[in-house]
């Protein structure tokens, strides 16, 4: 891809990797696209073969286990709050759940 097909991609709210940034760097680049809040799009010679969606700081483990919990014909109100979506706190203050306060305690 040339530079200016990267800029461009880059400007319509994604941002470019190719397979070597992910290889040798895997961990900046996810921080990067979570820290952005924007699609990453992975490339191998120049073709596009993969998209890194940020999903820090979308309390999708809440909603995730919420639609569990209904899906599986739980009826606990309080824990789902009567039809609420929780943030991912909520759910684990009520489940007893301790979550990590930092990135390092996710380590």
């Amino acid at each position: 891809m040339t530079t200016e097909a990267h800029q461009s991609a880059e400007a319509k709210d994604v941002k470019l990797y190719t397979m070597r940034d992910l290889r040798e760097r895997a961990a900046d680049v996810i921080a990067e696209i979570n820290k952005s809040g924007v699609p990453g799009v992975i490339t191998h010679h120049g073709r596009l073969i993969a998209l890194i969606t940020p999903l820090m700081g979308k309390h999708l483990e809440g909603r995730l286990i919420a639609e569990a919990l209904r899906s599986s014909g739980e009826k606990d109100a309080a824990l789902l709050g009567k039809e609420k979506v929780l943030s991912t706190q909520e759910v684990a203050l009520r489940l007893g759940v301790k979550l990590p306060e930092t990135e390092e305690e996710l380590e």
